[in-house]
């Protein structure tokens, strides 16, 4: 029988639903080949770049803050509600989502669907 040798203990688990994001404690999540269920699943583009947003390029992302309203542990990614640093929400499966984000950001961006 082998020995069993601690490495370290988890605190806390952080899923961030969209890259680039304010993210939010869980208490729980499905891990599986592809990760944790619903961490960093969704995007946005920048349209003008024509290239997936990060934070270096638009630091603006860091005052948005994204959560799933419902529970998303298992394979399915359900859609994301994004709180605008103005407060205001918007989900990812508005008609004006892509509109909303950005006038928010100040340049044309859309949401990317979840990774598979």
């Amino acid at each position: 029988m082998k020995e069993r040798i601690e490495v370290g203990r988890v605190k806390e688990l952080w899923r961030y639903p969209v890259k680039s994001m304010e993210g939010a404690r869980v208490t729980e999540s499905f891990i599986g080949k592809a990760g944790m269920s619903g961490d960093r699943h969704w995007a946005l583009k920048d349209e003008s770049l024509g290239e997936l947003s990060t934070v270096r390029k638009l630091p603006k992302l860091l005052k948005f803050k994204a959560r799933y309203p419902e529970a998303s542990n298992s394979d399915r990614v359900p859609p994301v509600t994004i709180e605008l640093p103005d407060g205001r929400t918007v989900n990812s499966t508005d008609d004006n989502v892509n509109a909303v984000l950005s006038e928010a950001i100040g340049k044309p961006v859309s949401r990317r669907a979840p990774r598979r």
